[in-house]
C-alpha cells in the first residue's frame, strides 16, 4: 500500500483547521510543492461515507480523493442545502465524480444523478469510483453537451483530466471528437434536473443555451462554473445575466459574504448560483446563511 508523504498529511491538517483566509492556498502550495503523489495503490475514504482505491499517479485529479478527507469540496455545501431524497441531479462535466458521488448519497435511492463525462480516460475512473461505492443511482452518459446535437472537437492533455476544454487550445493536447447533446433534448426521454452543476472549462454558456426549455418549464437550480471563454478577455456576464432574467432567474455569486447579486458591474466568482426567487426561496434562503471559499476550484 503506498505510503502517504508526510508533507501531504500537513497540507491536509492546514485545510482542516486553518480559517480560509488570504495566503492560505499559499501555504498549502508551498506544503505540497515538489512533492509527487505516492506510487502505488492508495485506499481512504471521503465525504459522506464514500471510498476510493486509486494509483494517484495516474491523473492529477486523483491526489483530490486524498484531500477531501480533511475538507469538503466547495460546492458541497451547496449540494447538501439543495437536493434532499429522491431529487434528480445532472452533474454536466462530472469528471471524476466527486460531485456526482457527493450527490448520490444525498438523493438516496429514490433519486437520480445522471454526470455527463465524454473524456474516455476520465470517464472509466469516474465509472470506477462509482463502482467501489455501489451508487446504483448514478446513470453515466458519455456524451458533452452543448446548445445543439452534433459533434464537439476536444482538447484533451493524457493525466490531466480537469483541462479537458472545447474553447482554448492547450499545449500538448490531443484532438478528441465526442458527440454533443443539448439537455432540452435529453429530457425529452429522462427525469428533469432538481439541481443542475455544470463545469466544463468556458463552454458554460453553451450549456445553458441549450437548456433554456427545460429552465423555463422545470425550473432546476443551476450552479455555473464561468471562466472566460476563448479571445475574451472578459466573462460574458451580460449574456448570462440576459438567460437567466428571460426565465424570471437572479443570478447570484458566491462569495465570503455569502450570496450577493451579479450585476453586469461586477467579476462573477468562480462559481456562480442560478436561482428562481419563488420556485428556490427555501433553497435561497438556507443558502444565504453559508458563506463560500475564496479557492472554488474544488
Amino acid at each position: 500500500m503506498a505510503r502517504i508523504p508526510v508533507r501531504w498529511k500537513l497540507a491536509g491538517l492546514v485545510r482542516r483547521f486553518m480559517p480560509d483566509v488570504r495566503g492560505r492556498d499559499r501555504i498549502l502550495s508551498l506544503l505540497t510543492r515538489d512533492i509527487p503523489p505516492p506510487s502505488g495503490l492508495t485506499t481512504g475514504q471521503f465525504g459522506p461515507g464514500l471510498r476510493y482505491e486509486f494509483d494517484l499517479t495516474t491523473d492529477t485529479e486523483l491526489p483530490n480523493l486524498f484531500f477531501l478527507q480533511y475538507e469538503k469540496p466547495s460546492l458541497a455545501p451547496i449540494l447538501e442545502a439543495t437536493l434532499r431524497p429522491g431529487d434528480r441531479m445532472y452533474d454536466i462535466g462530472a469528471n471524476i465524480g466527486i460531485y456526482s458521488l457527493w450527490g448520490s448519497r444525498l438523493v438516496g435511492e429514490g433519486g437520480r444523478v445522471f454526470s455527463f463525462e465524454p473524456v474516455p480516460n476520465t470517464r472509466a475512473m469516474l465509472e470506477r469510483l462509482i463502482d467501489q461505492n455501489g451508487c446504483s443511482n448514478i446513470v453515466v452518459i458519455p456524451n458533452a453537451v452543448g446548445a445543439a446535437a452534433g459533434q464537439i472537437r476536444l482538447q484533451v492533455l493524457p493525466g490531466i483530466s480537469g483541462l479537458s476544454s472545447a474553447t482554448r487550445p492547450l499545449e500538448g493536447a490531443t484532438d478528441i471528437e465526442v458527440e454533443s447533446i443539448s439537455i432540452d433534448d435529453f429530457i425529452r426521454d429522462n427525469p428533469s434536473p432538481t439541481v443542475v452543476k455544470i463545469d466544463v472549462e468556458g463552454f458554460e454558456l453553451e450549456v445553458l443555451r441549450g437548456m433554456q426549455a427545460t429552465i423555463e418549464e422545470h425550473r432546476p437550480l443551476v450552479i455555473s462554473e464561468m471562466i472566460p471563454t476563448e479571445g475574451s478577455s472578459e466573462r460574458p456576464v451580460k449574456e448570462l445575466l440576459d438567460i437567466a432574467g428571460e426565465h424570471g432567474y437572479e443570478v447570484f455569486n458566491l462569495d465570503r459574504r455569502g450570496l450577493t447579486n451579479l450585476t453586469t458591474e461586477l467579476t462573477p466568482t468562480t462559481n456562480v448560483l442560478l436561482a428562481h426567487p419563488e420556485q428556490h426561496e427555501d433553497e435561497l434562503r438556507r443558502l444565504s446563511a453559508l458563506k463560500y471559499r475564496r479557492n472554488q476550484t474544488l
